[in-house]
């Protein structure tokens, strides 16, 4: 018995590793390299959908939020529609084209009628680039439903953002659409009013912020820590020179994993930061400032009075003719992805008609 029992786990064991073998070497070569402790690669790595919840709005549909993984430093991928870009069924459901190195969240809504027939056929986001193909479909199970509207902890919601004194406003990840026309090669102007609630999500001590959720538990190197040891955005620390202000924000954005201008964003006293991307487009398109400065505006009123009023201005110059989509967004102390809980931030879009 017990020597028939050895034998049946020794086949099985050798079942296995071959089936696995068979799966491995059918791999794509660029899939196969990817080690899961592998340093970062600047250039040639994969990009990866990433399915980041869904919910129903007051009508009844279902809005399925999409962000995605370029998992290399250096390189922006530019992937067009077709069968390296796709959502199935019918290709193009208007997701991104453009992408960013490293993580970005809640990118891209899908909205879906209510009556929907889910069960039946689940649309898949699916990215081929640099010999890699990744597949993700929606998934309506309750586990994956969010609330990317308001993060109970501390009753954070999302900054309310407009393209337009009197234009219309969004509060959210699901974006409204603004028109725009441009002439290649000249610069287009964008002022954004932002409205915020500004429920810090800051150390206590920190500058600008009180204690919210979790408190001093956001804090340490990463987070910057409290105000004697933190560096206030843009200067340096209580006795330390300049220079060691700016080697502390890069060494806290490396041991966090992002970039110097979000450190800065947590620590700086302004509720809102905005953030320019493209999302489609035939060329390419030079922001004067990724992130630009939002001024704060004392007792302000657009896009609604709150208790953090500010604006950004930027311009963007485009290379081609054709039609392009802007992603402008907005995060508030919670930072990019909502520090983890799926709010709060706020999407916007610019639908740019450029001409020779």
């Amino acid at each position: 018995m017990f020597k028939q029992s050895s034998t049946t786990s020794r086949l099985r064991s050798a079942l296995l590793a071959a089936g696995a073998a068979v799966v491995f070497t059918a791999l794509p070569a660029m899939a196969q390299k990817q080690l899961p402790m592998e340093p970062i690669h600047e250039t040639g790595a994969p990009v990866v959908p990433s399915y980041e919840g869904w919910w129903t709005d007051k009508d009844g549909n279902y809005n399925f939020m999409f962000g995605y993984f370029n998992r290399n430093s250096k390189e922006e991928v530019e992937i067009p529609i077709g069968p390296n870009n796709h959502i199935d069924p019918a290709g193009d459901y208007g997701q991104p084209t453009h992408f960013y190195p490293r993580r970005h969240w809640g990118v891209y809504i899908l909205t879906l009628p209510k009556d929907v027939a889910l069960a039946a056929k689940r649309p898949a986001w699916t990215l081929n680039v640099n010999g890699l193909s990744s597949t993700i479909p929606i998934n309506p199970d309750p586990v994956y439903n969010i609330n990317p509207f308001s993060e109970i902890g501390i009753g954070n919601t999302p900054p309310t953002i407009s393209l337009d004194e009197k234009g219309p406003s969004v509060q959210g990840p699901k974006p409204v659409i603004v028109p725009f026309t441009a002439k290649v090669g000249q610069p287009l102007s964008f002022t954004v009013w932002a409205a915020d609630d500004d429920k810090s999500l800051r150390p206590q001590g920190a500058p600008g912020g009180g204690r919210g959720r979790g408190g001093a538990g956001r804090g340490g190197a990463a987070a910057g820590g409290d105000s004697a040891a933190a560096p206030a955005a843009g200067g340096a620390a209580p006795g330390a020179a300049p220079a060691d202000a700016d080697a502390q924000l890069a060494a806290a954005a490396a041991a966090a994993g992002v970039d110097v201008d979000t450190i800065r964003q947590f620590l700086s006293r302004t509720a809102v930061g905005i953030t320019f991307e493209k999302l489609r487009g035939p060329g390419d398109v030079k922001f004067a400032a990724s992130k630009p400065k939002v001024e704060k505006i004392e007792n302000g009123t657009l896009p609604k009075p709150d208790k953090f009023n500010g604006k950004a201005t930027n311009t963007a110059t485009f290379s081609a003719p054709g039609e392009y989509i802007l992603r402008i967004y907005a995060t508030d102390s919670s930072g990019e992805g909502g520090g983890g809980f799926l709010c709060c931030w706020t999407n916007i879009y610019a639908k740019v008609n450029v001409t020779n």
